[in-house]
């Protein structure tokens, strides 16, 4: 297992950098190329296929990676995958006759009926490559899907700005999704010999979505938390203030989001398989802590610090409306990071249900009421600050099940976190002393910022490394 863990956060991490990395890059050109109201549209349409997909995965995929070897067999492979497409063949169905006119509707927005109904194709798609994922994440060979995962959005990107540099307007990013897709169901399915035998068992169904329910919803309750701000805004708001509220999300929580998904990706799997030992996952845990903040922590410090010159830098002075949002996001993302991956440790323990009570009481009571009142009254600045409120209380609510379930005592979650901080600010702040005591040359200060990030990487992944080193040689014995 821990050749495999470190195979697996090697390929997650360049799979961050080259996909993703370059996914940065093309949502940056795409704001060069297209207007705020096109990325509006789009993050309406996301409102409703969001919880369409989450809807139509049905927690197949996050149960079949839980469930222990020994009882795992191919007939559950084989009923999840005739459950998924058919169930997702139908929840297509329902998008096309009645979201998207809805969607139309309730956003008074025609084109949408259109977009929604395109976008929603992914939904067939991805139904038919859960089953290769599931057994990829399962023997953590998180390298082909890795491989798989930046071809597949390589191809998607540079269609997308293709489209966009012809004029294709909003349906460039509407196509960037739909083409990722379609690239990697052929090549997911070349990486497994397993093939669906067409035989659909109940009595599997059952075994199978007796926790997937669960992790299905809290999934939907997880969905509307991050979408729910796009709704509102959409409907209360414009579509050209949702493309600047978009941009804040795309520069920041996006970063943070994938930065955590490394390491997330790998250990739950990871934590299916150490189920009975919770000394080891506690100590993974904060290990995962300390490298979210670690990587997290300094870059967001230099949105908050840099917002307007970046923003200005990379797309241009008619976004400068999302200035505020960025930095209250950079803020929010930095304390999302003090915590390492709690959905992944609550689904590792088979804690579906518990999961999903706490998701969604915290959606209904605190995220709900929080984005209305804010984007009520304040527009896109109070969704931002709506946003650090949920982070906190978030942040709050999962350590005190991490002290019940893991004994993950706040003195120890302190001391994760405390050397990311002070060496991240200490870092970040010798930036600004840079910038603000010398010409204010934004070209000169980039080039600072990225060689002052790269010492401070390259001196914490040392730091880090040991830390892992010690796992991997013996402090803590893995099992096989």
């Amino acid at each position: 297992m821990k050749k495999s863990i470190i195979e697996g956060l090697v390929w997650n991490i360049l799979s961050l950098f080259a996909s993703k990395g370059f996914g940065f890059v093309v949502q940056i050109v795409l704001a060069r190329l297209l207007l705020p109201e096109h990325f509006g549209i789009v993050g309406m349409t996301v409102v409703f296929t969001n919880v369409i997909m989450v809807l139509g995965e049905l927690g197949l995929a996050a149960a079949l990676i839980q469930m222990k070897e020994s009882k795992l067999e191919n007939l559950h492979l084989s009923t999840a995958f005739l459950a998924s497409i058919g169930i997702n063949l139908i929840l297509y169905l329902i998008t096309v006759a009645l979201i998207a006119p809805f969607a139309v509707w309730f956003y008074d927005e025609p084109i949408l009926l259109s977009i929604i109904s395109v976008t929603s194709i992914q939904i067939i798609l991805k139904s038919i490559i859960v089953i290769p994922r599931v057994l990829l994440t399962r023997e953590l060979d998180f390298k082909r899907i890795n491989i798989i995962e930046i071809i597949s959005f390589f191809i998607a990107g540079v269609s997308a700005l293709l489209l966009a540099w012809k004029g294709a307007g909003v349906w460039s990013i509407v196509f960037m999704g739909l083409t990722n897709s379609l690239v990697s169901l052929p090549l997911f399915w070349s990486t497994v010999k397993w093939r669906p035998n067409l035989e659909f068992s109940k009595k599997a169904f059952n075994e199978i979505f007796q926790n997937g329910v669960f992790d299905t919803l809290q999934r939907v309750f997880m969905s509307l938390t991050s979408n729910i701000d796009y709704l509102f805004i959409g409907k209360m708001v414009s579509a050209v203030s949702l493309g600047f509220y978009t941009l804040a999300f795309v520069i920041t929580d996006t970063f943070r989001q994938q930065i955590m998904s490394v390491l997330n990706k790998v250990l739950f799997p990871v934590f299916g398989k150490l189920q009975e030992d919770k000394v080891k996952i506690k100590k993974y845990y904060l290990k995962v802590v300390k490298l979210n903040c670690y990587f997290i922590t300094p870059v967001m410090l230099v949105m908050i610090g840099f917002t307007e010159p970046i923003i200005v830098l990379l797309v241009g002075e008619e976004w400068l409306k999302a200035a505020f949002p960025i930095k209250a996001m950079a803020f929010s993302s930095i304390v999302h990071s003090v915590g390492g991956g709690t959905d992944a440790v609550l689904k590792g323990l088979g804690k579906f249900k518990l999961n999903f009570k706490v998701y969604s009481l915290k959606t209904l009571f605190i995220t709900i009421p929080a984005f209305y009142i804010g984007i009520y009254y304040y527009g896109i600045n109070g969704a931002a600050v709506a946003v650090v409120l949920h982070k906190f209380i978030s942040r709050v609510i999962f350590q005190i099940l991490m002290k019940r379930i893991v004994l993950i005592s706040e003195l120890e979650l302190f001391r994760a976190v405390v050397p990311a901080a002070i060496g991240a600010s200490a870092s970040v702040t010798l930036i600004l002393y840079y910038y603000y005591a010398n010409i204010k040359d934004m070209f000169f200060t980039v080039v600072f910022i990225i060689l002052s990030l790269l010492v401070y990487f390259l001196f914490s992944f040392r730091l880090i490394s040991k830390e892992f080193k010690n796992i991997f040689e013996g402090k803590i014995q893995l099992s096989n």
